[in-house]
């Protein structure tokens, strides 16, 4: 009995072992389900979050587009101030209209284009973030449009320089801000070069063509090109960049963000992209860096010495070293960047612009012809008076301008000189002791939406040609503008080509010309419109009312 007893006993106790064995299994088996399901979740509301900010960050661009053609079409009023998607139809957004008061922004509808105006953009997801990231649903840009005050008929219009095409921008030209506007270097068609000391307070937008940043050029704006974007020897862009791809070497600097169609390729010690990069695919070599994030659709290649500050996502990684702050490999490709492209400024088409003297009311009009010098200008003038006025030299000899060698002519009010070749060399040059505007125009009269420079037409500063302080001079030529030595002048240039070298520099002030937008392309009876208007800024803002 006692040895039965014992038996039960035992196996009663084997019962209890197993029990113990199989809860303990069962625990196991419970923490690596949560811990799988909490990943799961976790990728689900990674990439969620992703394409709801992708698809907010678009409506809100949406609506800062739609508010914009909405004033330019006149439609403000009849909206309410309020723009909106049309139900059921992507990207959604909600944009409202606010104008500048002495109290601050407040809702309405501008009746001028005196005060400046404000549009506060709000996008939504259309697909929201699963679960709790629901943090990118909505997106809010403010865009803030600048005020235009018309003079005489002639508003201010068109960037620091334009060029249709360009023979480059060398040398160690300069270009400098005056009152606060933000100058820039439009070129429509072709590759643009900045070497030399070139660069200054601007932007450079290429249309249609490839950016080659060298020697010594420093850009102290954003720069966007079309086509491939080359930087080396140690030069720098102080803003974004954007390309269809981008190299850069020899200790040189992007101090914003980079964006590129295709690859980035970083090289030489010392290259470095401050802020974040978004490409197709980047190779990084050694003791390159990247201060902040990294989103590569395929590939990334980083050997030694190579630094991603930030998050690097990417499809794929190879090379043998290599750093970065943190790793996202997400083998289907991580689709579109979060880090939209930043909108690239407007390159209009060229403008052929003829002489038509009933734009210019209030000037009076004096033509010559014959052989022209330095007597016959100063004699126009005399003519002229105080007046404003428009001295026609095309019936010059050769169609030409030439004040001489050393000779100053004098203005005492605005002046507008039309002619087939401009020659300003030696120490000639213009005086002024007041504030004055000084047109050098050569007309293109061939109305077909390109440059068609007249048989025998030139235009050319050089030497030490001068231009007093007080005067801001656009200069108008389908011809390409050569623009050397040490000249110093305030004002634009609109051009087929545009050469400037030397040590040139030239600070914007926007003047404008009669009968056109310079900086819209369009035909414009005088005035100021919606059209007009320049983006101050456009930037991410959250909760603001």
């Amino acid at each position: 009995m006692f040895l039965t007893n014992l038996v039960r006993r035992v196996r009663s106790d084997d019962h209890g072992v197993a029990l113990a064995s199989v809860i303990g299994m069962m625990a196991v088996g419970l923490i690596l389900t949560a811990v799988i399901s909490t990943t799961v979740v976790s990728s689900v509301s990674f990439t969620s979050l992703t394409r709801a900010g992708v698809q907010s960050q678009a409506g809100a661009e949406a609506g800062v587009a739609a508010a914009r053609a909405g004033l330019v079409a006149g439609t403000c009023v009849v909206n309410g101030g309020v723009y909106e998607n049309v139900p059921g139809e992507e990207p959604v957004f909600e944009a409202t209209i606010w104008l500048e008061t002495p109290s601050g922004w407040t809702r309405g509808c501008p009746t001028n284009t005196s005060t400046q105006v404000r549009i506060l953009s709000t996008g939504f997801a259309s697909e929201t973030g699963a679960g709790q990231s629901s943090a990118r649903d909505e997106a809010q840009l403010e865009a803030v449009l600048g005020s235009v005050t018309g003079t005489g008929g002639i508003f201010p219009s068109g960037p620091a320089i334009y060029a249709y095409s360009a023979s480059g921008f060398g040398g160690s030209g300069t270009l400098l801000a005056v009152d606060g506007s933000s100058p820039s270097v439009l070129v429509k068609q072709g590759n643009v070069t900045c070497s030399g000391a070139s660069g200054g307070d601007a932007d450079w937008v290429v249309d249609n063509g490839n950016l080659t940043i060298s020697g010594s050029c420093h850009i102290a704006g954003n720069a966007w090109a079309s086509g491939f974007t080359t930087m080396s020897g140690g030069v720098r862009v102080n803003g974004n960049l954007v390309s269809n791809g981008i190299d850069v070497s020899g200790s040189s600097v992007v101090q914003g963000n980079a964006w590129s169609t295709t690859g980035i390729t970083l090289s030489g010690g010392g290259t470095t992209i401050g802020g974040n990069a978004s490409a197709n695919a980047l190779t990084m070599n050694s003791s390159t860096r990247i201060g902040g994030n990294a989103w590569v659709a395929t590939n990334t290649y980083m050997t030694w010495g190579s630094q991603i500050g930030g998050r690097l996502t990417t499809q794929s990684r190879t090379g043998p070293s290599g750093t970065v702050g943190s790793l996202s490999l997400i083998p289907a490709g991580p689709g579109p960047s979060p880090y939209l492209t930043p909108p690239r400024p407007f390159v209009p088409d060229w403008v052929d612009y003829r002489f038509d003297p009933d734009l210019w009311p209030g000037f009076t009009v004096v033509t010559l012809s014959g052989a022209c010098n330095y007597g016959t200008f100063n004699t126009a003038l005399a003519t002229i008076g105080s007046s404003q006025g428009v001295i026609d030299a095309r019936g010059c000899t050769n169609g030409e301008f030439n004040p001489g060698s050393w000779q100053k002519l004098n203005l005492v009010n605005d002046v507008a000189i039309i002619a087939n070749r401009f020659t300003m060399n030696g120490s000639a040059g213009f005086t002024a002791t007041n504030d004055v505007r000084l047109w050098l125009i050569t007309p293109d009269t061939v109305i077909d939406g390109l440059p068609t420079c007249p048989s025998g037409a030139s235009f050319t500063i050089g030497g030490s040609f001068t231009f007093s302080t007080p005067i801001s001079t656009l200069i108008y030529t389908p011809c390409d503008a050569n623009i050397a030595s040490g000249l110093r002048i305030k004002g634009q240039l609109f051009a087929g080509e545009v050469s400037v070298g030397g040590a040139a520099q030239i600070s914007y002030d926007p003047i404008g010309i009669p009968g056109v937008n310079l900086s819209t392309g369009e035909q414009s009876a005088g005035g100021t419109s919606e059209s007009d208007r320049q983006v101050l800024w456009i930037r991410s803002v959250n909760g603001v009312g």
